[in-house]
């Protein structure tokens, strides 16, 4: 099975700020990254990002093992329609810009609901099909984020699931295993955060993840995603060999 890196890339690009990622991509090219790029909690207000940005995923564009996601929260279902979808339209209008590449691949939709019921399914339904028309052929990847386990129906609309974020201390393998139904954890991702331990602990934790089957798989020291982890190196290689 083909494992891949999710990345929350939620720090700014000042000059050599993301020359930790791109070196991991450059260092591993047999392995994926799904990066999730998120200027402002969101796309910001403007019609394209700033100089920093146009310039950082530009870089990230250039790799053919990347695939670009663009944030969008929904605050659980709660947010409007309109205004998420007016997020996705930003992103997708990236695309258009002239002086760089620096379309998305996709969306990554934060705070995605995890109750499943007539009036949360048409929600996610009609902003992963917007999504998917706005971004265009070749860039629909929609990645659902409620951070838990869901209801597998929604995989029906979501590409991808994250069902677990949270920190090391909350994280039960078994448990996973016994929520998440083997048919849909190639399509699943996990994200744990403020890992403890050494690095030999940290690719036992990745291979037990790949061995059980889920796609995608981020782990970090950190308790947030604004920083470097300081196991990264070994993460990222612990990966790319599993």
């Amino acid at each position: 099975m083909s494992v891949y890196a999710i990345v929350p890339l939620y720090i700014y690009p000042t000059t050599g700020a993301w020359n930790t990622l791109f070196t991991s991509i450059t260092a591993n090219p047999s392995l994926s990254f799904h990066v999730v790029v998120n200027p402002n909690s969101g796309p910001g207000d403007t019609q394209f990002p700033n100089t920093d940005y146009v310039a950082a995923v530009a870089q990230l564009n250039s790799y053919s093992n990347v695939q670009t996601l663009g944030y969008v929260h929904t605050s659980w279902a709660a947010r409007s329609i309109a205004d998420v979808e007016a997020d996705v339209d930003i992103y997708a209008g990236w695309a258009g810009y002239s002086g760089a590449d620096i379309h998305m691949d996709g969306i990554f939709f934060d705070e995605a609901v995890a109750e499943y019921n007539t009036t949360t399914a048409a929600y996610i339904s009609e902003i992963s099909v917007h999504a998917r028309s706005k971004l265009g052929a070749g860039r629909q990847t929609v990645v659902l984020n409620p951070g838990e386990v869901v209801d597998t129906r929604f995989y029906q609309t979501g590409d991808l699931i994250n069902v677990f974020e949270n920190a090391f201390s909350a994280f039960s393998l078994s448990s996973l295993e016994a929520d998440v139904p083997a048919s849909v954890r190639a399509n699943s991702t996990v994200m744990i955060y403020s890992f403890t331990g050494k690095a030999a602990k940290q690719t036992t934790t990745v291979d037990n993840l790949v061995d059980a089957g889920f796609g995608g798989v981020y782990v970090t020291t950190r308790p947030g995603y604004t920083a470097w982890s300081s196991l990264w190196a070994q993460f990222t290689s612990s990966l790319a060999a599993a």
